[in-house]
């Protein structure tokens, strides 16, 4: 991933989002990062850090919201699930694979 102050402003405003729980704006903030060039697997990358913080629900939530987002034929679902599969393993036994 290579990090530009631009993407890191995104992921910034994304954590903020999923923390304070706005669907609405984090629905819109996604999509604007998703035209803007961020791609769906640094989306996806950064969730498991924010549940650190946010918590891992918040993270779930957010991974739904980027779900909505995926295209037609759903070229990310492999990638979402396996994020959603980190995420519920670490609700589950608390701690996350940050290493996968």
């Amino acid at each position: 991933m290579s990090l530009n102050n631009t993407n890191l402003f995104v992921f910034v405003a994304i954590a903020a989002l999923v923390t304070v729980h706005d669907k609405p704006l984090l629905k819109r903030a996604c999509q604007h990062a998703l035209n803007d060039g961020v791609s769906m697997q640094e989306l996806c990358d950064i969730l498991p850090h924010i549940s650190v913080y946010s918590g891992v629900p918040k993270s779930l939530m957010a991974l739904e919201i980027l779900k909505s987002l995926d295209d037609i034929q759903g070229s990310n679902t492999l990638l979402i699930k396996r994020t959603e599969q980190q995420l519920k393993t670490a609700l589950t036994f608390g701690q996350l694979p940050f290493g996968i």
